[in-house]
């Protein structure tokens, strides 16, 4: 797995008789709009529980410094776990390198300590895609739908710091364990709540805008209350989830960080927006096949 003294970028499928690997670099070299992090979580999604590994090298700016990461890890659970290895080196002022050392994270990754960058591939953002060096799929993109109604004690969400709080009940613990993966769509109408989370976003074609849209407005029946909500990187390197949620005149984001202990800290505000910004009651700009290829129901 190493030539010259350095990784060869590889995401490996270890099946009982065989291994298959796909290659990183001849994938970059014809699609330079893919990401590595989107690709190796693909093919874990598609090899279903089987052992995949990625070895690759890691570039980035940490404190000012430019930094290498070699990195070889294994994720799997839920709830999220991973094994990574990663063996770091610095370049310092006028170029002269410097060895870190090798260093090591078994288990559960909230919490952990592992640099940043290599976090990024274990929980790549939502609109960055896999590298598309394969025949495309047809068809509806498929979609994992949840459906269910508010017990008879709970009143439905009046306001859009009520439809992010409900939204956060239902989804923040299982996008943090790894239990449900990419983009959700929460929608709300009456005392009945659905969510929509579909397996391959790219496959939709569509923005996240015209996604939720979709969701929330059908022919003669628009939602009361509309989120979206996925795993985030945010711009100073935390990692958390981020929430949008939409009711009546009033839009609210909220973003829920993880610390080094695994713990949440709530960050909340009001989000202001043009009326041809809206989504509910704004049909989509086209026509997305959403509702045809529904993998499970609960």
């Amino acid at each position: 797995m190493l030539t010259r003294g350095e990784p060869h970028p590889q995401i490996y499928v270890v099946f009982p008789d065989h291994v298959d690997a796909f290659d990183l670099s001849a994938a970059v070299r014809s699609d330079p709009g893919g990401d590595a992090g989107a690709t190796y979580q693909r093919i874990r999604l598609n090899t279903a529980g089987t052992p995949t590994f990625l070895v690759m090298r890691v570039e980035a700016e940490l404190d000012g410094v430019d930094t290498t990461f070699a990195v070889a890890l294994e994720a799997y659970g839920p709830p999220a776990q991973a094994w990574a290895g990663w063996l770091q080196y610095e370049v310092e002022e006028g170029g002269v390198g410097g060895l870190v050392g090798w260093q090591e994270h078994e288990g559960e990754l909230a919490g952990a300590d592992i640099p940043e960058p290599i976090l990024g591939i274990l929980f790549p953002h939502s609109t960055l895609r896999p590298f598309a060096v394969e025949p495309p799929d047809t068809g509806p993109a498929p979609v994992n739908a949840a459906f269910g109604e508010l017990p008879a004690d709970k009143e439905p969400p009046g306001t859009a710091l009520e439809q992010s709080e409900f939204t956060v009940q239902l989804m923040v613990r299982d996008l943090l364990d790894g239990r449900v993966q990419g983009v959700c769509v929460v929608r709300t109408a009456g005392r009945a709540w659905e969510v929509w989370n579909p397996v391959d976003f790219d496959r939709l074609d569509a923005s996240l805008d015209d996604l939720i849209r979709a969701v929330a407005n059908r022919p003669d029946d628009t939602a009361d209350g509309i989120a979206f909500v996925m795993m985030a990187l945010f711009e100073n390197g935390e990692r958390g989830v981020q929430l949008v949620a939409e009711r009546g005149d009033e839009r609210m984001e909220r973003r829920l960080i993880v610390d080094h202990d695994g713990e949440l800290s709530d960050q909340c505000r009001t989000v202001p927006i043009a009326d041809e910004e809206r989504w509910l009651g704004i049909p989509p700009s086209r026509e997305i096949e959403l509702f045809g290829d529904t993998q499970g129901e609960a």
